[in-house]
C-alpha cells in the first residue's frame, strides 16, 4: 500500500521490486518467486470527516492514557493508596494489570463510539478490517498505557504529571498528522 502523491513513493516502491528481484534471482534461476502489488491508499473521495475520525480516536486513547491513568497513579502515590495497597494480600501486578484492563476496554468503548457517531451522523464508511481497527487501538492503548507509567514514575504530583503529560502529548498531536496534513 503506498500514497502515490508522497514524495517518497516512486522511490519507495521502486526500491522494494529491485530488492524483492534481486533477492529472487539470488535463491533460485526459475520464473519470478515474488511477485509485489502495488495498491493506491489514496481515495477519490476522501472528505475531511474521514480524515479526522482516525486521528480523534488515537487522540482520545493518548490522552485518556496520559492524563487518566498517569494523573491516577500518581494521585494514589500522593494519597499513599499505593502504600496501603501494598500491605494487603493483593499482589501489585494484580493491580496494575486492573488498571491496563481498565484503559483498555475504556479505550474499545471510546473507539466504537467515536465510530458510530461517525457512522451514524457523518455517513462515515470505515474502509478495511474491524479486526485490524481493534488490534490497533488496542495496540495504541498499551502503548500510550507504557507512557502514562513511565511519567507517573518519574512525576512527584499531578501538576508535574499533567507537565509531563502536555510535553509529550502536545508536540505528537500536532506534528502527527491528526488534524491536519504535516
Amino acid at each position: 500500500y503506498y500514497d502515490p502523491a508522497a514524495n517518497f513513493s516512486p522511490q519507495l516502491v521502486s526500491l522494494v521490486t529491485n530488492s524483492l528481484a534481486d533477492f529472487e534471482k539470488a535463491i533460485q534461476k526459475e520464473p519470478p518467486l515474488f511477485h509485489l502489488v502495488k495498491k493506491s491508499v489514496r481515495l477519490t473521495s476522501l472528505r475531511y470527516i474521514d480524515y479526522l475520525l482516525p486521528g480523534m480516536i488515537a487522540m482520545t486513547i493518548m490522552n485518556s492514557a496520559l492524563f487518566g491513568l498517569g494523573g491516577t497513579i500518581v494521585n494514589y502515590r500522593e494519597k499513599g493508596v499505593l502504600r496501603r495497597l501494598m500491605v494487603t494480600p493483593q499482589p501489585l501486578t494484580q493491580f496494575i494489570a486492573a488498571q491496563i484492563s481498565n484503559q483498555l476496554i475504556f479505550a474499545i468503548l471510546r473507539a466504537v463510539l467515536l465510530i458510530a457517531v461517525a457512522v451514524t451522523f457523518f455517513q462515515v464508511t470505515v474502509v478495511g478490517s474491524y479486526f485490524l481497527l481493534l488490534l490497533i487501538v488496542i495496540i495504541g492503548s498499551l502503548t500510550f498505557v507504557t507512557v502514562a507509567f513511565t511519567v507517573a514514575s518519574f512525576a512527584k504530583n499531578r501538576e508535574v504529571a499533567d507537565t509531563l503529560s502536555n510535553i509529550i502529548s502536545l508536540p505528537m498531536m500536532f506534528l502527527s498528522g491528526v488534524f491536519f496534513p504535516v
